[in-house]
């Protein structure tokens, strides 16, 4: 969400919700679009791995703060 907001787009788009969702579990989203400052927050946001992701949205808001 964070991400669309920052952007205006989604990080993964595709021709069909197979491809959308292939592209969610392979790729890596890109974060050139963003403002540098919020990128490892939203990097770590979008882990694939949930155990690498904020553990809540108080961490998730003490990283924006702190970016």
């Amino acid at each position: 969400m964070l991400y669309e907001m920052l952007t205006g787009q989604v990080p993964f788009d595709g021709e069909s919700t197979q491809e959308i969702i292939m592209r969610h579990l392979t790729m890596e989203p890109d974060l050139s679009r963003l403002p540098v400052v919020y990128r490892d927050v939203v990097r770590r946001a979008l882990k694939k791995d949930p155990q690498q992701r904020f553990a809540d949205v108080p961490e998730m808001q003490a990283a924006l703060i702190g970016a």
